[in-house]
């Protein structure tokens, strides 16, 4: 078996840079000097923490209360297309179903950072509210 280092062929630290010099060619430094020094480094937004300042609850407990609606939501519609289960029994799942969306309203109004978490936890307690209120109100009956 022949090992990399022993292949043929031009061994090449450096690399001529544009002015004549030569520049290291290894990963670290060229990754150092494009983010120190390269074009639009400083434009590089800073980390976004996942938890803000003021103790609210971190972003990933936010989406796994929207992942927790949208199971929800697929359960009743699969129990609304079963003809065998009762509507009747159907009012814990809705009920649960409210307060999910009860409590993603209040968590979207506390969010004050970008808008995209705010309106995904808006649009998921809205869709929630209303099959909660076309069910109370008898749409399925």
């Amino acid at each position: 078996m022949v090992k990399i280092s022993q292949t043929p062929g031009p061994e090449q630290t450096q690399a001529p840079s544009r002015q004549g010099r030569t520049a290291p060619t290894d990963f670290k430094s060229v990754f150092q000097s494009a983010v120190t020094h390269g074009p639009g480094a400083a434009a590089v937004p800073p980390a976004v923490p996942t938890a803000p300042a003021g103790g609210a609850p971190p972003v990933g407990s936010d989406l796994s209360r929207v992942e927790r609606v949208v199971d929800l939501l697929d359960r009743y519609q699969e129990v609304l297309a079963d003809p065998r289960i009762p509507l009747k029994k159907v009012g814990d799942l809705v009920d649960n179903l409210d307060r999910e969306a009860d409590w993603l309203a209040i968590r979207a109004a506390q969010i004050s950072g970008p808008p995209a978490l705010r309106n995904l936890l808006n649009q998921t307690a809205l869709t929630a509210k209303i099959e909660a209120l076309k069910y109370t109100r008898g749409d399925y009956v």
